[in-house]
């Protein structure tokens, strides 16, 4: 290979890099200029929330807790983070990248959902989606490693952090398809028996980094002065797997409530005996989804 064919190749790499940088500017560009969806949500939970209440978890957060009855009740702001599709990990990136930015929430909600925020569902590669854009805040690093240690290498590229958000991204900032409303997103519709189920979580395998990011959650919370409530939002009693309660009965009183939550936990409950067996360590109010903080104002 001659000198002029070696400069080619450099010429071409070169070119490539560029074109990659572009598109990662346009794409940064056009995700501050969103107008709604979730293009807006993921750009103002990471670059500019400010609030003073700010609502975690995954899809039951999302579509539960109405901002503007807590901005109303409590007189200051409220931004709901609540996401689709996951749970701990996202929240913990989310809140790291919010304090980052020197903000500092006086108030934290967290819904909990065994599914995302305890069992191993191999579900964690649905937090990079949000986090991908992000990759360079402070502490980003540690977080995808933990969720895929192959990853963090390959985030250098513009292309391969937007290729699946890319057109989601133009369309939001031209002509979003929903309007988010201080992140809550309220659904229509009535539930059905077939969302019950009876299966037994006490022995469904836990995820070790969703446990460490539950932790690591709580602690940052701690550190930082903020008040941190875990919620339940209502949901049906039959439908074991859907609640949490097993997460507080076999899993998260040995080794999270004693030492780490001695009166963040409220939760919705039908009088079960294995709940108030722990309410030494957890005061336990029952929540209304249409008004979650009814009972907890005293917490504040």
């Amino acid at each position: 290979m001659n000198k002029r064919q070696i400069l080619f190749i450099i010429s071409i790499l070169v070119g490539i890099l560029l074109l990659d940088t572009a598109f990662g500017l346009g794409m940064d560009y056009l995700s501050s200029k969103a107008k709604g969806g979730d293009t807006f949500n993921n750009h103002y939970i990471n670059k500019c929330l400010n609030d003073s209440i700010v609502v975690f978890g995954s899809s039951r957060a999302n579509h539960h807790y109405d901002t503007s009855i807590l901005e109303e009740e409590f007189g200051i702001t409220a931004y709901n983070a609540g996401i689709d599709g996951n749970g701990i990990i996202l929240a913990y990136a989310f809140l790291n990248n919010i304090l980052a930015r020197g903000e500092r929430p006086r108030i934290v909600i967290y819904d909990l959902l065994p599914d995302f925020d305890l069992y191993d569902n191999a579900d964690r590669q649905a937090a990079l989606n949000k986090i991908r854009p992000y990759y360079n805040a402070s502490g980003m690093k540690e977080i995808i490693d933990d969720i895929d240690d192959k990853e963090y290498f390959k985030l250098h590229l513009a292309s391969y952090r937007y290729n699946s958000i890319f057109i989601q991204i133009i369309s939001d900032a031209i002509s979003p398809r929903q309007t988010v409303v201080k992140g809550y997103k309220p659904l229509d519709g009535s539930i059905t028996d077939k969302f019950i189920s009876n299966e037994d979580d006490a022995s469904r395998p836990v995820d070790p980094v969703k446990v460490k990011y539950l932790r690591r959650f709580i602690g940052l919370c701690e550190k930082e002065n903020i008040k941190c409530v875990f919620v339940t939002s209502p949901s049906i009693p039959q439908a074991d797997s859907f609640s949490p309660f097993s997460f507080i009965k076999y899993k998260l009183t040995p080794g999270i409530a004693e030492p780490m939550l001695p009166q963040l936990l409220c939760t919705n409950f039908h009088g079960s005996t294995d709940i108030l067996a722990v309410a030494s360590v957890c005061p336990y109010i029952t929540i209304n989804s249409t008004f979650c903080l009814e009972h907890c104002s005293h917490i504040f």
